[in-house]
């Protein structure tokens, strides 16, 4: 067929994640923030126009978009911002003081959605769902802001649609 396969040796690819689980010892793991960089660079490149999402969130707020079998949109974010160990400290079996430290600004997404009714945020540290504001643009996508007080560990935005007639 027609298209393009990028190879990444493990040596490189694998140097941008931290698999170690070494409480009692001394972290070790250093990213080349050049290597970051081009691997970013690179998946940007193959993704180009195909992405079908966009989100502005910190590098290490983790997401994901699952389809539930009603058609909503169930958009996950999870707040991975501490700990940050540097090389040389110690890990520990202890959680640290502030496990997931706030924000710093709102987090805003783009995703393909019509006729959407209505968007919430579910998280454990709220009670209930609360209303988000959002934005049909026009081109079959929908934007989503997410206030930064909304996200403490884990919160979950469903985009539900109007029932088709």
């Amino acid at each position: 067929g027609r298209g393009r396969f990028v190879y990444f040796p493990k040596l490189v690819a694998g140097m941008y994640w931290a698999r170690e689980i070494t409480p009692g010892q001394a972290w070790k793991f250093d990213p080349d923030p050049r290597d970051q960089r081009i691997l970013r660079a690179t998946f940007a490149k193959l993704i180009g126009a195909a992405a079908w999402w966009t989100v502005s969130a910190p590098d290490r707020v983790i997401t994901s978009v699952w389809r539930e079998k009603d058609g909503t949109l169930a958009v996950h974010f999870l707040n991975e911002l501490g700990p940050d160990l540097k090389p040389g400290e110690v890990m520990t079996n202890d959680p640290p003081a502030t496990p997931f430290p706030a924000l710093d600004t709102d987090i805003a997404f783009t995703l393909p959605a019509t006729d959407v009714k209505r968007v919430t945020v579910a998280s454990p540290e709220l009670a209930g769902e609360t209303e988000l504001p959002f934005a049909a643009n026009g081109d079959g996508t929908v934007t989503v802001t997410l206030r930064k007080d909304l996200v403490k560990a884990y919160a979950l935005v469903r985009i539900r649609r109007k029932a088709k007639e």
